[in-house]
């Protein structure tokens, strides 16, 4: 698999992973995509697709309301937290977002008036508009997480009175003091102006610690902020006001941040914002014609993703990782606790290389950065090489609270190495690769010291591992685990042609070369792992369901994106075998690799019936939820 095979293959990513974006987040989106109506269009082409409105929300506010984000700072708008970019509390596994109680979730009303609400969030410009009005009274409440300032958050209300004496009356909804840090100093200077320096209670893993990396410490937070008055006593006319938080890991950072913008007039905050969203969409989003709701669900997918990520390096704060839920969630048990894991590198990685290569970059520097628990990961399973963890957070070390993927689910080390294969085709940065060289090299010889060679076989076996599809475990040989294993053993004499013919990389040559990717010759099609059959219904897997039945799309990875080559036959075979078998209680994506597979095949109809299954997945499961 060279360069020119991947440059052939560049358009048909884009085209292809437009469909996987569109139902990757939809869990997420579909609060948008249910609006009742769209504005009407402005100077951009997309309005339409960017603008969502309703004149309701979502019961569950903290789980399935609207975000606004920058990379740094994540909110769910009207949410009673913020949290920060590698801002973690909690031991090992329990390891979870530090939660912020929130300055800035207003909930307006007019005393003695009901008040018809709007709602409003337009992904275009990574902005939050309520409207509410009666025949006195009209408010308009801004809020956004600053695109160009990182560290601001920006809350504006406007309220424009047809009559004297009206209250407006304003709820910050903070809820309860947080658990998760510890208040250093607090004070209130002259003019309303909060100061507070908080600390993270717990070490992600203590320095004492044996089999751990020494990168776990606390972290400082350091906020300066608007006090906003619980009453507000309107004059006839119009009136602005326009509440600042700044927020960031250190003092001078959070000062300088909120004197720029108590300097800078609200108009021009937005104009700056907006600008800044404008150039992000400018140069990667994907726009479909003749549909508004699929594309929607792409802008808001893409939206989702792009609010989670940073633009810019910050020398002082790197970027840690892009989690399932996206920076906006992670409580203590839900949303995966803001940990970044395989999705990052399989599901989200790729079309942000392909739209947005420089957020890409920021999502491989953090492996780079964690090398160090790779490393000591391996060493403690007594492997050799880096051996990354299930999940990380801040310190790089195993996270993950479930043991079997701690221990089993080693094809994530294989996934960040595919991720790099394919930056490295995509952008030609061989800087970044070369700075990348010792995990490149570390996951190459951590699967090296994996591997059991089978004398029977002639061939390498990769035992007692777990797959993508998580419900069986431990399996011998996982067709997905071993093809992704054999891609990390190549890519080192791909990555460093000047040491193509050293002893070790011709080692790793070797290995791959001799890998055994299980394959059925009389039935045509690629078995999940050792003994895997698809017609038996008698045996119960590791979690108690009939063991024929998959998890979650594994096998129909090897065509794409693993692009295993092989005949169009062995191709529709998985993908008609393993249509039967995987379960409609899966992750929202799989369906969508099916419409992949379908595509490639030039079946498109069939495509169309999956990717429609996939959409309506989505659709579906937010429904019973109430939404």
């Amino acid at each position: 698999m060279g360069k020119q095979y991947y440059f052939r293959k560049r358009l048909q990513l884009l085209l292809l992973f437009g469909t996987l974006l569109a139902v990757f987040l939809l869990l997420r989106v579909t609060w948008l995509t249910q609006m009742e109506e769209c504005c009407k269009p402005s100077s951009f082409s997309f309005k339409n697709a960017t603008v969502f409105k309703s004149n309701c929300l979502p019961d569950d506010l903290q789980r399935h309301m609207a975000t606004i984000g920058n990379g740094f700072i994540g909110h769910v708008v009207y949410g009673d937290t913020i949290f920060l970019n590698g801002v973690y509390n909690g031991v090992e596994g329990h390891s979870h977002r530090a939660r912020i109680p929130a300055t800035c979730a207003l909930q307006l009303t007019a005393k003695d008036m009901v008040l018809s609400p709007n709602y409003m969030l337009d992904v275009g410009n990574g902005v939050f508009t309520e409207t509410q009005e009666n025949e006195y009274l009209k408010l308009t409440y801004t809020v956004f997480a600053h695109r160009e300032y990182s560290k601001l958050l920006i809350c504006n209300v406007q309220a424009e009175a047809f009559k004297h004496d009206i209250v407006l009356q304003t709820r910050n909804n903070k809820g309860k003091d947080t658990e998760d840090f510890d208040v250093i100093s607090s004070s209130m200077f002259d003019k309303g102006i909060h100061h507070i320096h908080i600390r993270t209670k717990e070490q992600e893993i203590a320095h004492t610690s044996p089999g751990h990396s020494t990168r776990s410490s606390l972290t400082d937070v350091y906020m300066y902020y608007d006090d906003i008055p619980p009453t507000i006593q309107l004059k006839k006319g119009v009136q602005m006001f326009t509440w600042i938080t700044s927020i960031y890991v250190n003092d001078n950072g959070a000062k300088k941040a909120y004197e720029i913008a108590k300097k800078t007039s609200f108009t021009d905050l937005l104009d700056s914002h907006t600008s800044a969203w404008h150039r992000i969409w400018s140069t990667g989003a994907i726009e479909i014609d003749g549909n508004l709701q699929l594309s929607q669900a792409v802008y808001g997918s893409l939206y989702y993703l792009y609010s989670s990520l940073p633009v810019q390096n910050d020398p002082n704060w790197q970027f840690y990782g892009l989690s399932p839920g996206g920076l906006a969630h992670g409580r203590h048990h839900e949303d995966y606790q803001g940990h970044v894991f395989w999705d990052q590198e399989t599901w989200m990685f790729p079309p942000i290389l392909l739209l947005q290569p420089d957020m890409a970059k920021h999502q491989l520097n953090i492996r780079v950065e964690h090398l160090e628990g790779a490393f000591q990961k391996a060493q403690n399973f007594s492997y050799r090489g880096a051996m990354y963890p299930w999940e990380s957070a801040f310190s790089g070390d195993e996270v993950c609270p479930w043991y079997p993927a701690t221990e089993l689910e080693n094809h994530v080390t294989g996934d960040i190495a595919f991720a790099f294969w394919q930056y490295m085709h995509m952008t030609d940065d061989q800087d970044f690769i070369d700075l990348a060289q010792p995990v490149i090299e570390g996951i190459a010889q951590f699967w090296e010291s994996r591997v059991t060679y089978n004398n029977s076989k002639a061939l390498y076996d990769i035992n007692a591992v777990m797959g993508p599809d998580e419900w069986h475990f431990p399996v011998n040989n996982s067709c997905y685990t071993n093809f992704i294993a054999k891609i990390s053993l190549l890519l080192p004499s791909i990555a460093f042609p000047s040491k193509a013919d050293t002893p070790e990389i011709n080692k790793w040559m070797d290995i791959a070369s001799k890998m055994y990717i299980p394959f059925d010759e009389q039935k045509k099609y690629h078995p999940e792992y050792d003994g895997y059959d698809p017609e038996d219904n008698q045996t119960l897997s590791a979690e108690g369901t009939p063991n024929r039945l998959v998890k979650q799309a594994d096998v129909v990875l090897l065509g794409f994106p693993l692009m295993l080559d092989m005949p169009d036959e062995v191709r529709k075979n998985d993908l008609a075998i393993y249509e039967k078998v995987t379960s409609e209680r899966g992750p929202a994506m799989t369906w969508a690799m099916f419409a992949v597979g379908w595509l490639e095949l030039e079946e498109y109809e069939k495509a169309a019936e999956l990717f429609q299954r996939n959409m309506q997945y989505g659709l579906k499961t937010n429904m019973a939820r109430g939404l």
